[in-house]
């Protein structure tokens, strides 16, 4: 509370306990608030510590500037997982400079990248990362921060880094307090410079905040100058005509004013004049009764300033902030009344005193609580996100004087979990910090940096909110250097570069670099030659080849083993196997599906457009050393060593050179992948294999050849023999033997000459794997295919699917009788063995086509179906075949009347002879008046469907050309041998020809009048589906 001590001159202060307390109750208040205080020290050497609980698994290092280093790290906690750090390494006092960076105002965020662009815009950029605890909502720092020595906004009790006047640095808190005392001795102490607002004491701003105060509640502002000088009116006379100031005018009104009455009513008036004109002469602003010589605000640590009141508002709000002016808030509700006795005119010292080791401090920027202190950990569990996993940033000062900034990712499973803050106290000491703190974490934790090769620094971490946070101020690095843009360095980028030590591993896309770092040209001077034609140069100790990958920057991408493989391209190969007995019989559909596609395929690849190659100049190369493999074309060859290799880049025959790459090459994964793009194939397919080998959920460079392979029949699981139906019932129940409107015919022979004596069954293999694609050997079996490396496989369990028909296999159409099967367009008929068959050979009846085509295409399936009239020739039955045979109407009752009105009729003299499997089929495509242009008609002119006869492929072509779209007018047909001059013009023909449904055979005849085989249907309508699904 405020207090008076003793008389006459008065004494208002803020109790110091008082005012610790709401500025630690104000901390609590920011989202990213954080302790300040010394916890429990912890020094124990054992294996629980971070770093002995942790492998590192790849680093990469780079120099960015003279004096900075970058290094990036991903390690894998042995609880929580993978972890990726990255580190700045400053040394003070190098070519590389440091800056303390907050942007144009406090009372605001900005990425790190713009603070840079804000403070030096004509440094280079090089490297940051953000420092300081901030209020989310302003932007405004918890802690100090002081540039060039000037104090920007006091501390809350919290930590620094703080540089001395000697370039030396150290971390503690500045403790600042800021007392303002009147004329008459009074003191009244100010809770904070530039800070948020609150009810509680007084606030003292200045344009380093903001434009403005951002008070939203009643407040007393009182505007403040700081000033050197104050003096009189007449006192200010005497000092321009005592410093040879006065001008003409000034000394003709001074020997005026000599001749008269000083005390005369002109006189008064005249040495106002002379007052007010000295007044346009001098830098002196006249504020009450004095004249003062304003200087620039620049509040400082242990530093005095005097100030003037120019103004009192006591209804204030959000007030404005007057260039080179301090404003001095309180709230009305509370200590408002205390300005409120300020006038313009009073003066003041403003004294800010803090811990006398800021005295010299000529920057600091705050940081969190100490974790590290005279070498030993701070186990500090204030608040409780510190026992958590989370992204981290932190300071770090070495023996040497050198300064660590250390940042790891967090909150990404699989990526990077963060660390606790002991973790990070325990990091940074093996780190070699003899003194550390935390800074801002969480979504807050960003890296920049300008690795060489590229001209602007940039995010080089993944922060937690997927793009770098605003935030309140950072720690930037610039130098001055040039740019030559001429190639001097090469480097290659990638997250990592991890492979077995028998494998290779692309180096991915070479970035050159000028000596300075920059962005730079390959020379146009050195001879070119393609990234493939580069020599390889080999010598006792170095292996050299140069070469680079185009648009490979990242040659390894993270992932999630357990969801597969992402990096390598998956797809299923088909093979295609040729009936050696059918090969007389070679049919439209295999010269149609082989040839015209093969011709289209050579088309495409004649027009791509292939890429050129990356060219690189003939004078790099890229090599390894002291034996740790080769490269050549772009890919590092570990040729059996195991760790890490540098691979070196040289433009100048090895005169100079530097790392471009780092490889860590391993013996063995500790898990292995294998995928495919289906893992249920047909039995006549194969199935190409992908497989990924991981370390540490990382993912590692290795093929094919480097995993011993085998497969194996999965047995299958025991069913009760209650749970089993009875040989052949499920089929049966499926698919009756009339299904398609065949019996058990004399097409289908059973074998009469099976060897019913047991014998011993030679163990039978489930299939090969040669080159990554594995071909069954056996079908309707479950594999298991293993890729073994050392004490690591792979395990993929195949289904390989049987064949629907047991006369399929090997058939030129087995594809596509499979396919139809399996979509339940085609459902074949069982023989006297109980075996499905298809009888592919056989030809195809109307009927079937019927079906076939209504299953396919759902022509006509929005019209009411009639009940299927059954077998028995009723009195109505048969006078409906009369009148159908007669071409006459039959005088029907009301209730035939009704149904002549609601249904088609089926007006062919044999329509009572369909059969119940077709007879819907039959009825829906005759009702949308398809199949009238195949009706047959016999001699007498009665018109028949006549379904159980053989269709041809001219009826097929018929049908088909009236479900496909036209055929445009410009269309040619190609010229076969077997169609006249008139055909070519037919509608349906070249409708069907057009859409590919047809295709004709080897010989160039299409073979109209052929009837169509089951084999060729098959093909005919999966040739019409893939059709239709091209018109979706």
């Amino acid at each position: 509370m405020f207090q008076k001590h003793g008389t006459g001159k008065g004494r208002i202060l803020l109790n110091r306990n008082f005012r610790k307390t709401i500025a630690m109750f104000l901390a609590c208040t920011y989202i990213t608030a954080q302790s300040a205080v010394f916890a429990n020290e912890t020094n124990k050497e054992d294996n629980n510590t971070y770093g002995a609980l942790t492998e590192n698994v790849y680093s990469a290092e780079y120099e960015l500037s003279d004096g900075l280093t970058y290094k990036r790290t991903i390690g894998y906690h042995d609880t929580y997982g993978l972890q990726r750090e990255y580190v700045l390494e400053y040394e003070p006092g190098s070519e590389t400079k440091m800056t303390f960076a907050a942007g144009e105002y406090l009372y605001s965020r900005n990425t790190i990248r713009n603070m840079a662009a804000y403070e030096l815009p004509e440094e280079n950029y090089i490297a940051g990362i953000n420092a300081d605890f901030f209020n989310m909502s302003t932007g405004v720092p918890e802690s100090a921060f002081i540039r060039d020595s000037e104090l920007y906004t006091s501390d809350r009790d919290s930590y620094c880094l703080a540089e001395r006047e000697d370039g030396t640095f150290f971390i503690d808190k500045p403790q600042i307090w800021l007392t303002l005392t009147d004329e008459n001795g009074t003191e009244y102490n100010i809770l904070d410079l530039n800070k948020e607002f609150t009810v509680y004491g007084l606030y003292l701003y200045n344009d380093r905040y903001s434009t403005n105060t951002h008070i939203n509640s009643s407040n007393t502002s009182v505007v403040l100058y700081p000033y050197e000088d104050r003096l009189r009116g007449e006192e200010l006379v005497e000092k321009l005509i005592e410093e040879d100031m006065a001008d003409d005018t000034l000394l003709e009104m001074i020997d005026e004013y000599s001749i008269i009455d000083p005390y005369s009513q002109s006189g008064e008036e005249l040495k106002q004049e002379i007052i007010d004109y000295v007044g346009t002469l001098t830098e002196y602003e006249k504020i009450g009764e004095y004249y003062y010589l304003i200087t620039d605000v620049f509040p400082s640590i242990g530093e005095t300033q005097k100030l003037v009141a120019a103004s009192v508002n006591s209804n204030a709000g959000n007030e404005e902030i007057p260039e080179n002016s301090y404003v001095l808030s309180a709230d009305n509700s509370s200590y408002g009344y205390i300005l409120m006795q300020f006038a313009p005119g009073n003066v003041f010292e403003l004294k800010i005193d803090g811990n006398e080791k800021f005295y010299d401090v000529v920057n600091a920027i705050g940081t969190g609580a100490v974790i590290v202190s005279e070498s030993q950990v701070i186990d500090d569990r204030t608040f409780s996100h510190y026992l958590s996993n989370q992204p981290r940033s932190a300071v770090g000062i070495k023996e040497d004087g050198s300064l660590v900034f250390f940042a790891v990712d967090g909150r990404q499973t699989g990526f990077s979990s963060g660390m606790k803050l002991l973790d990070l106290a325990q990091r940074m000491k093996e780190l070699g910090c003899v003194y550390a703190a935390n800074f801002d974490g969480g979504g807050s934790t960003a890296v920049n940096a300008s690795l060489p090769g590229f001209d602007l620094a940039d995010t080089v971490n993944s922060p937690s909110d997927k793009s770098e946070r605003k935030v309140s101020n950072a720690v930037i690095f610039t130098n001055s250097l040039e740019k030559d843009g001429i190639a001097a360095q090469a480097y290659a980028y990638s997250d990592y570069y991890l492979t077995l030590n028998d494998y290779h591993i692309s180096l991915g896309e070479i970035i050159p670099a000028d000596a300075n770092g920059f962005s730079a040209e390959w020379s146009t001077d050195a001879d070119e030659t393609t990234a493939s034609e580069n020599s390889e140069n080999n010598s006792e100790d170095t292996q050299v080849s140069g070469q680079a990958q185009e648009n490979e920057n990242n040659p390894q991408q993270e992932t999630d083993p357990d969801a597969g493989v992402q990096n390598e391209k998956t797809q299923t190969v088909e093979s295609q196997v040729t009936d050696e007995n059918n090969t007389a019989e070679l049919s439209e559909e295999k010269s149609g599906t082989e040839e015209p596609d093969g011709e289209k395929a050579d088309e495409e690849t004649e027009e791509t457009e292939i890429k050129d190659e990356e060219k690189l100049p003939e004078n790099l190369s890229l090599y390894t050393k002291d034996g740790k493999g080769f490269v050549a074309d772009g890919e590092l060859y570990p040729a059996g060593f195991t760790g890490n290799i540098e691979v070196y880049a040289s433009l100048d025959g090895g005169v100079t050179e530097n790392v471009a790459a780092n490889v860590v090459s391993i013996e063995n994964p500790d898990k292995v992948v294998i995928s495919t793009e289906k893992t249920v194939i047909a039995p006549f397919e194969s199935a190409e294999l992908s497989v990924a080998a991981f370390y540490r959920n990382l993912n590692v460079s290795s093929g094919i050849e480097s995993y011993e392979w085998t497969v194996s029949l999965v047995e299958p699981e025991e069913e009760n023999a209650s749970d089993s139906p009875e040989n052949g019932e499920e089929q049966q129940q499926d698919q009756p033997a009339s299904q398609e409107g065949l019996t058990e015919s004399e097409d289908i022979q059973p074998d009469e000459t099976e060897n019913t004596e047991e014998a011993q069954e030679p163990e039978i293999s489930a299939g090969i794997i040669e080159n990554g694609i594995f071909t069954p050997s056996l079908a309707g079996v479950d594999v298991e295919i293993k890729a073994a490396r050392g004490d690591v496989e792979g395990v993929l369990k195949l289904t390989v699917d049987s064949y629907p028909f047991v006369d399929m296999a090997g058939h030129w159409a087995v594809k596509e009788i499979y396919s139809l099967a399996k979509q339940g367009i085609v459902k074949g008929e069982y023989g006297p063995d109980g075996e499905a068959y298809y009888l592919p050979q056989r030809n195809f009846s109307r009927y079937e086509f019927c079906v076939m085509l209504a299953r396919m295409t759902n022509i006509g399936e929005d019209l009411p179906v009639p009940e299927y009239p059954g077998t028995e020739n009723t009195e109505q039955n048969q006078e409906q075949e009369q009148a159908s045979a007669d071409n006459s109407v039959p005088e029907n009752n009301a209730e035939q009347e009704s149904t002549d009105e609601e249904y088609v009729t089926l007006d062919f003299a044999d329509a009572d002879n369909i059969p119940e499997w077709a007879y819907e089929a039959v009825y829906r495509l005759y009702a949308t008046g398809i199949l009238q242009e195949i009706m047959r008609t016999d001699e007498n002119g009665n018109i028949y469907f006549a379904g159980s006869e053989y269709i041809t492929r001219a009826e097929v072509a018929d049908v088909i050309g009236r479900i496909c779209d036209p055929a445009p007018d410009d269309y040619v047909m190609p010229e076969y041998i077997d169609i006249d001059e008139q055909s070519r013009y037919d509608y349906s023909l070249r409708n069907t020809l057009y859409a590919g449904i047809f295709n004709g055979y080897e010989d160039m005849s299409l073979r109209l009048r052929n009837n169509l085989t089951r084999a060729e249907a098959a093909a005919v309508f999966v040739r019409l589906a893939d059709y239709l699904e091209g018109l979706d």
